[in-house]
C-alpha cells in the first residue's frame, strides 16, 4: 500500500485478515500477482484496519503511546485515500504484466565495418598526417620537414629582396612597431610529377595597426560571381578564347601611402642589426590596407 509516513516501514494490506499493518521486514514475491480485486465502498467501510506494527522501538512509556497514535492516524488517512466509487464488473479489466512492460523498439543490430572501410579510414588518417602544417617558426625548423620549410622561407625572403618590400632602419622613437609571423602551407602540384609544394609567407599582424596612424582607407571592390558568369557566357556564345592568370605575391605589388614599421621575420634577422626594424615600401599580406593598394595598382595598369 506504500510507505509509512514518519516511520521506516511498508504499509501492507492482508486480504485474509482484512487489516493494514506496518512492517519493516518484507519479502516481495515477484512471481505472483494478485488479480483485480474490486470492492464496494460499503465493504471498505466495514473493513477493520487494526495496526500491527513490527518495528523495533527503543523508547517506552509516553513515546510509545504517541507513536501508536500517529500510526493509527496514518492508517485512517490511507483508508480515505484508497476509497474509490462503485465500479461494475464489466468496467474492470484484468491486470496484465505485458501491457505495463516497456518494450525496446527501433534498436537494430550494431553496425559493423568491413575491411574496405578500415582501409579507407587508414588512408584518410595517413593523408591527414602527411598534410601536417606547422603553425609557428619553431615547429617548422624542429620538425622532420625542416629543410623543406626553411627552403620555402628562403624563397619568400628572396622575393622580398627583389621586390624591395622594405628597408632596414633603426627603430624610430615613439612609433608603434607592427609585428609579423610566418604562415606555412602545403599545396598540391598541378600534376603528379610536381608533387606537394611547400609555401611560406611573411604576414604582418594587422590587428596591431591603429586607424588614422597606420592606415586610413581599406575598401577594395570585389567582382561578383554574376559578372564572371556573364563574361563566360559571352565568350562561349561568340566562340572566343578566355585566358586566366595568377599573379604571384599580388599584395607585394601595392605601393604603401603610410609610413609603417615592422619587426624583422623570425630566423632572418640581419647579423649585427638585430634591433633594427623594417620600414615597409610595399604592401604586405596581413596589413589592413593591402587589398586596396593592390586594387589601385592593378586598376592603374589596366587603364593604361
Amino acid at each position: 500500500m506504500g510507505y509509512g509516513d514518519g516511520v521506516k516501514g511498508y504499509r501492507i494490506w492482508s486480504p485474509s485478515e482484512n487489516t493494514v499493518i506496518l512492517s519493516r521486514n518484507v519479502v516481495f514475491d515477484e512471481s505472483f500477482m494478485l488479480g483485480c480485486y474490486t470492492r464496494s465502498i460499503t465493504e471498505a467501510e466495514n473493513c477493520s484496519f487494526d495496526k500491527q506494527v513490527e518495528l523495533h522501538e527503543d523508547h517506552q512509556g509516553t513515546d510509545q503511546q504517541e507513536h501508536n497514535q500517529s500510526q493509527e492516524l496514518q492508517a485512517t488517512d490511507g483508508l480515505i485515500e484508497t476509497q474509490q466509487p462503485d465500479v461494475t464488473p464489466s468496467e474492470t479489466r484484468p491486470h496484465s504484466i505485458a501491457q505495463d512492460r516497456v518494450r525496446r523498439v527501433g534498436i537494430g543490430p550494431p553496425q559493423r565495418y568491413g575491411y574496405e572501410d578500415m582501409a579507407g579510414y587508414a588512408l584518410q588518417v595517413a593523408e591527414e598526417v602527411d598534410t601536417y602544417e606547422p603553425s609557428t617558426y619553431r615547429e617548422a625548423i624542429s620538425g622532420t620537414e625542416a629543410e623543406r620549410w626553411f627552403a620555402a622561407m628562403g624563397d619568400e625572403m628572396e622575393s622580398h629582396q627583389k621586390n624591395n618590400t622594405w628597408d632596414l632602419v633603426t627603430q624610430p622613437h615613439g612609433r608603434k612597431i607592427v609585428t609579423c609571423k610566418w604562415i606555412f602551407k602545403k599545396k598540391e602540384g598541378i600534376s603528379m610529377a610536381e608533387g606537394v609544394k611547400y609555401k611560406a609567407r611573411v604576414v604582418a599582424r594587422g590587428f596591431s595597426q591603429r586607424e588614422g596612424v597606420d592606415y586610413n582607407e581599406i575598401f577594395s571592390p570585389v567582382v561578383r560571381h554574376t559578372s564572371i558568369r556573364a563574361l563566360v557566357a559571352v565568350v562561349a556564345h561568340q566562340d572566343l578564347e578566355l585566358e586566366q592568370l595568377d599573379v604571384n605575391t599580388a599584395f607585394l605589388h601595392g605601393e604603401l601611402e603610410e609610413e609603417i614599421y615592422m619587426t624583422q621575420p623570425d630566423g632572418f634577422q640581419v647579423p649585427g642589426k638585430e634591433n633594427h626594424v623594417c620600414r615597409l615600401n610595399k604592401s604586405l599580406y596581413g596589413l589592413k590596407q593591402s587589398p586596396r593598394q593592390w586594387y589601385k595598382r592593378f586598376d592603374s595598369y589596366m587603364m593604361k
